[in-house]
């Protein structure tokens, strides 16, 4: 991942196998209306709704310009199916997508 928002960002995929080792999710933020600063984590979840991955809150200041921020996670403690990821701001669920996970 690069630090700058001005960088292209990588191609968008969806499907994993174990053996790729991680995904990275990156995301991009920018400040809209009044809401400057808050708790940015992230939660990743099963088939079930079952918590899989949880990603710590971050304190985040959001700036007029973009900004960039990433984590990752290991493909290895996950079985094969379908997984959902929740981008979270202060508690709240604000972008979701899905990845498949193969063998």
């Amino acid at each position: 991942m690069t630090k700058s928002a001005g960088d292209p960002l990588p191609r968008e995929t969806y499907e994993f196998s174990r053996r790729d080792g991680l995904v990275w999710v990156i995301s991009e933020w920018q400040k809209k209306g009044k809401v400057s600063k808050g708790m940015l984590s992230a939660k990743v979840y099963d088939d079930q709704n079952r918590v899989r991955v949880t990603v710590a809150p971050k304190k985040t200041s959001l700036p007029l310009s973009l900004l960039r921020s990433g984590f990752n996670f290991a493909l290895q403690p996950l079985s094969p199916g379908i997984y959902r990821i929740d981008l979270i701001w202060d508690d709240e669920p604000v972008w979701r997508t899905f990845i498949r996970v193969t063998d």
